[in-house]
């Protein structure tokens, strides 16, 4: 048993009281259901709880700070960070595929320190049970919710618009930060499935494809225009 909870949190709590009276306030606002337990001292309490006591029973449900996200880090009681990264199960094994979501991932808590000494990756809900109330340390910036990128043409873009302004030239190569080229591929997908929609890009030496392009280390600077196909109307490149 814990010996705090944060304000905010949601829980699910279980008691074993004794009922002493059921009121009657109408069809519109139900029952109110007035019962007694036991403190650990003997007292009797009535009309709220005390986690603590031997006949109550809670089990953490959400964080106070909302369900964990990767990218996240989060403290749990004892002060042990857990970063929460994507879970990409067994689709053959219904216990691991429980709580994935329509992508194919779900979240779990990997703890800063692993091992025979230390604690293994989780879901999320166990690490709350376990070593909550879990607080949000870091959440990564998202960007602004509803601001996509844009495109110059749906059938045959050249050129696209990010969220600031910046107009990127999707017929050009880019050298990224670490010196690797990189191309568009030819797509655009959603941040997390529900995000702003960016351009995929894929590495020159396709060891990399469909990456979104603000997850390529940075800066992205053009190195120059794609040659045209030798099946386009300029011919061969």
């Amino acid at each position: 048993m814990t010996s705090q909870y944060r304000h905010g949190e949601i829980v699910d709590i279980t008691i074993r009281a004794r009922v002493e009276e059921v009121c009657h306030h109408g069809f519109a606002d139900g029952h109110e259901l007035k019962f007694t337990y036991t403190a650990p001292s003997g007292t009797p309490f009535g009309n709220g709880v005390v986690y603590d006591a031997p006949s109550v029973t809670i089990v953490r449900v959400t964080p106070a700070d909302g369900e964990p996200q990767p990218g996240d880090l989060w403290k749990d009681r004892d002060g042990q960070t857990w970063f929460c990264a994507r879970h990409l199960p067994d689709f053959e094994n219904k216990a691991d595929l429980e709580g994935a979501n329509e992508d194919g991932w779900r979240p779990v808590l990997v703890p800063i320190n692993v091992g025979p000494y230390g604690s293994s990756p989780m879901r999320p809900e166990q690490v709350n049970r376990e070593h909550g109330p879990l607080v949000l340390a870091h959440r990564p910036a998202q960007p602004a919710a509803g601001l996509d990128w844009t495109w110059d043409n749906e059938d045959n873009p050249r050129t696209c618009t990010d969220p600031s302004g910046k107009v990127w030239d999707l017929t050009a190569k880019y050298r990224d930060g670490d010196g690797l080229l990189w191309h568009w591929a030819g797509g655009f997908s959603r941040a997390g499935g529900d995000g702003p929609m960016r351009p995929l890009m894929s590495r020159d030496d396709w060891s990399q494809a469909d990456v979104q392009i603000t997850d390529i280390p940075g800066p992205l600077t053009p190195v120059g225009e794609l040659p045209q196909s030798s099946t386009d109307d300029g011919g061969a490149a």
